[in-house]
């Protein structure tokens, strides 16, 4: 009986211990984000029609409207890029946000249900370095960027709260997630970033397809958005100065002594001749 009530003792010490040890895990924050890209007109070919097709803000070889574009992969709100900094490393992420949507009982595609959904793509240094200097004049050679950290929130269950709202805070837990390798959606599959820089009509333009979480698609047969370069390169346009900015260090308040205002005094005084003593409010009196 005694070793039962100490077994009990010790297990109840140990969780009142864990649970008054508390702290919450250290939360990222954009350092610096990207003008948008809110408008690319989309270019797909239809081989029955044998006609290019284009739609604003979406790949497909039909004329999409706004409600049906839910129902196309290759489709956004916005595009942009930002900046974070993890472990004193500096990432990029390439967010867009897209129409989605999924029936709510697949099985019988029965009820489709709309959302929004917010992707994001997660870059190094060097391969944002690679993207600028390939985007910075025409080539014959297409370019793709392997992505290995990738993910996803959506608003389809944000009324639920907690880690389905469909928010700043929850994308950014969820970045820090997939950088952890705890929730990374290109962890079985690495997915790819299309892109061709050329001149079209006289001008430098860029041909890209968004990245998908799982993404096998070539990026001539199966259409591309295209946008003119100069609009293309404000969402990568960072400057390495402005990321990491050096913290000013912090002046230190020179301490006062009330003993060393004292010692002053008197040393005054005895330099002019004269005499010093106490006051009743202790502080020093001269006189001559």
């Amino acid at each position: 009986m005694f070793r039962l009530i100490s077994f009990i003792f010790i297990i109840m010490c140990s969780f009142l211990y864990s649970a008054s040890d508390r702290s919450n895990d250290k939360q990222l924050s954009f350092l610096e984000i990207s003008p948008s890209i809110t408008k690319a007109r989309g270019w797909s070919k239809n081989q029955s029609l044998g006609k290019w097709i284009s739609n604003e803000n979406v790949i497909s070889d039909r004329k999409i409207d706004l409600y049906s574009r839910n129902m196309i992969s290759q489709n956004f709100n916005y595009i942009k890029m930002s900046s974070i900094e993890y472990d004193e490393k500096v990432y990029y992420v390439l967010l867009f946000k897209k129409d989605a949507g999924a029936y709510e009982y697949p099985t019988i595609h029965v009820n489709w249900i709309t959302f929004k959904e917010t992707h994001y793509f997660i870059f190094n240094e060097e391969q944002l370095s690679y993207l600028k200097e390939y985007i910075s004049k025409p080539r014959k050679e297409s370019y793709s960027i392997t992505i290995n950290k990738c993910g996803y929130i959506s608003s389809r269950f944000k009324s639920l709260g907690g880690e389905h709202a469909y928010n700043t805070t929850v994308l950014l837990s969820n970045i820090n997630n997939t950088i952890n390798n705890v929730k990374n959606y290109c962890n079985r599959s690495a997915t790819e970033f299309y892109l061709k820089s050329l001149v079209d009509n006289k001008k430098h333009v860029i041909r890209f397809r968004l990245p998908m979480i799982s993404n096998s698609f070539i990026l001539r047969s199966k259409g591309y958005f295209e946008l003119p370069y100069k609009d293309f390169k404000k969402i990568i346009n960072f400057k390495k100065t402005n990321i990491l900015k050096k913290k000013k260090p912090i002046k230190k308040k020179k301490s006062f002594s009330l003993e060393l205002v004292k010692k002053e005094k008197i040393e005054q005084c005895l330099e002019k001749g004269g005499t010093w003593k106490f006051t009743i409010n202790g502080d020093i009196e001269c006189y001559f």
